[in-house]
């Protein structure tokens, strides 16, 4: 009796079954793979930056004034404290809602004050939704690429480091402006 056919088999069916495991465990790992990209899309950028945008394509339409110089009426929208900690979280600022929070509160202080200081901040409005719009598309274009576990971090810092500073400086200006209009109340 030649033992050599049944060792053929053998490990024919023993390479047959690892190949079998191995493209498991690969499909497997790339569902999964695409689970965590998709919630992290899901968190960031749809729960995130989207709802950042709207709420401030909503605050847009408290500066533009129509022809007859009354302002376009849009219920004001809540502010969105996830969508804030959300972006924060992922820009990797410490510290909670300070950093974009400030600016909200200065737009909306603004949309109190002159049609002068409303002109001031339209701009930097504006900006902040061109910055975010691009930190979304930054944000969809490395998630297939770099997102492989829920709990990484994308290197974005240099969204971070912008928005800080187009943020500092718009609060920096209205406070220059704040203090221009109590010396002329004085």
């Amino acid at each position: 009796m030649d033992i050599n056919p049944f060792i053929q088999t053998a490990f024919g069916a023993i390479i047959g079954g690892l190949v079998v495991i191995a493209t498991n465990w690969l499909n497997t790992k790339r569902e999964k793979r695409k689970e965590v990209q998709a919630w992290y899309e899901q968190r960031y950028v749809t729960e995130g930056i989207d709802c950042l945008l709207a709420y401030f394509t909503n605050l847009t339409f408290h500066f533009v004034r129509l022809p007859n110089d009354k302002a376009i009426l849009l219920p004001d929208a809540p502010v969105p404290v996830e969508a804030l900690t959300r972006i924060e979280i992922l820009l990797g600022i410490n510290g909670g809602m300070e950093f974009l929070g400030v600016f909200i509160a200065k737009i909306n202080a603004t949309l109190l004050s002159s049609e002068e200081e409303q002109d001031l901040a339209i701009v930097p409005l504006f900006e902040l939704c061109r910055m975010l719009y691009e930190l979304r598309q930054e944000v969809l274009r490395l998630i297939p690429r770099k997102i492989n576990h829920k709990n990484q971090q994308l290197n974005i810092a240099q969204f971070s480091d912008s928005i800080a500073l187009h943020i500092f400086n718009y609060v920096k200006g209205t406070r220059v402006v704040d203090r221009k209009k109590e010396q002329i109340t004085y």
